[in-house]
């Protein structure tokens, strides 16, 4: 067989639907090279439940958490520190990390001036 297989899981406080794409994921013939989650910090146990995931199927360099930052946005703001504990938790373990800043509004000057302030471990990239 060639070439590689790459899933796209996207959720946001859907636990259960998150748990039935991942056990989907688990039952195919051909496992993934790569998975891709994007969640926006549901707080929901969805982000513990992936990381039960990732270790049960062995996909630990195989597994990127992408993450939509904003400099202005006072909920994305709120969990700077959360964001920050959960890239040393999960990069630990082998998981990659992602971090993109897509507003339009948001110039890059402005994006790592707030990276630096908010003094995020990981680098933001912008759309």
């Amino acid at each position: 067989m060639t070439g590689m297989v790459c899933a796209v899981v996207v959720t946001h406080r859907r636990p259960d639907e998150l748990a039935k794409s991942l056990d989907v994921l688990s039952t195919q013939s051909r496992m993934v090279d790569h998975l891709i989650v994007v969640d926006n910090d549901s707080g929901d146990g969805s982000l513990e439940q992936l990381t039960k995931y990732v270790v049960d199927q062995g996909l630990k360099e195989r597994v990127t958490v992408m993450i939509f930052l904003s400099t202005v946005c006072p909920i994305s703001n709120d969990y700077n520190d959360r964001m920050s504990a959960l890239y040393r938790e999960l990069t630990a373990k082998g998981v990659q990390w992602l971090a993109i800043n897509a507003n339009q509004n948001e110039p890059w000057s402005e994006v790592d001036q707030h990276r630096q302030q908010a003094s995020y471990p990981f680098q933001v990239w912008k759309d």
